[in-house]
């Protein structure tokens, strides 16, 4: 992808995707102010806006840099590679629109927030380094990679046949916003990799996080804990409703977190549990929960 030269006037580019469906600084697929084709350079501000004959579904074959990226519409963003977008402003979405990773390849966001909805489809990657999402988030396929503080900050985060894999460790912080609900279904992952993944306190840890899987072979609803260099905390509130596991090497119990058990089939099988603090269990009739340790 070629930069702009010194002394070049970003633009505010439309995408057009008639005869083509990349997003690369060559051919047709975008045009200016003025309604005219032109071509994107890296730097240049660009929309995403839905319209006749023109393609919803983005393939990114290489690294590009825009200034900011506005979605107005649905749209989808496929590789097959492993490839960049980074932004200054970051991503803005239109209200009750979404953003979808589809593919195979690894696409990385770097820089900037995601403001909006967000999709992670098919078996590739969505890896955002650096910024966060504020909005829904819901994993359908593949795996979402987040690093950051507050990476998640919209109400509700929802891992189905997918991964969220969060591998953040900073002492005094979550991932997962304390204002977030983490559904993981039939199939899903919740994957910790950071010691403070889930917080260092209630205060911080996600406001519920939710494991519910259906009977069968690749069903379950898992929270996997394999944090290599410490201990993760656990100070979030976990409900555990059916054909669901909590695995891993360690945890530490802090300020007092809820477990509460519904169905049957619940197990959790942790290396080492250490009780820095206590943990409120409830499991309703019908109920039945094995602790593996």
């Amino acid at each position: 992808i070629a930069y702009a030269a010194i002394g070049y006037e970003r633009m505010s580019l439309t995408w057009n995707g008639q005869s083509s469906d990349k997003w690369e600084e060559t051919g047709s697929c975008w045009v200016n102010d003025s309604n005219v084709t032109t071509s994107f350079l890296n730097g240049d501000s660009v929309t995403f806006a839905a319209k006749e004959g023109v393609s919803t579904t983005v393939t990114i074959d290489g690294d590009v840099t825009a200034e900011q990226v506005t979605i107005s519409d649905d749209f989808t963003f496929t590789t097959s590679k492993t490839v960049s977008l980074s932004t200054n402003l970051g991503i803005a979405i239109a209200e009750n629109k979404t953003l979808t990773k589809a593919g195979e390849g690894t696409l990385n966001i770097q820089g900037g927030n995601i403001t909006g909805n967000v999709n992670v489809t098919g078996t590739g990657t969505l890896n955002i380094q650096g910024g966060v999402i504020n909005g829904d988030v819901n994993v359908t396929g593949g795996m979402l990679v987040v690093n950051t503080a507050n990476a998640l900050s919209g109400e509700n985060v929802s891992i189905t046949n997918g991964e969220l894999k969060v591998s953040f460790s900073g002492r005094g912080n979550s991932a997962i916003s304390h204002n977030t609900t983490v559904s993981v279904g039939a199939g899903g992952i919740l994957r910790l990799d950071g010691h403070d993944s889930i917080g260092w306190s209630a205060s911080q840890a996600p406001k519920l996080i939710e494991l519910a899987g259906n009977e069968g072979e690749g069903n379950l609803a898992s929270m996997v804990i394999n944090d290599a260099n410490a201990t993760t905390t656990w100070c979030a509130p976990v409900e555990m409703n059916g054909y669901s596991k909590i695995s891993g090497t360690k945890i530490n119990l802090l300020d007092g977190p809820t477990l509460t058990v519904t169905k049957t089939d619940n197990v959790i099988d942790i290396n080492t549990i250490q009780l820095r603090g206590n943990m409120n269990v409830g499991v309703e009739e019908n109920g039945s929960l094995e602790i593996k340790s």
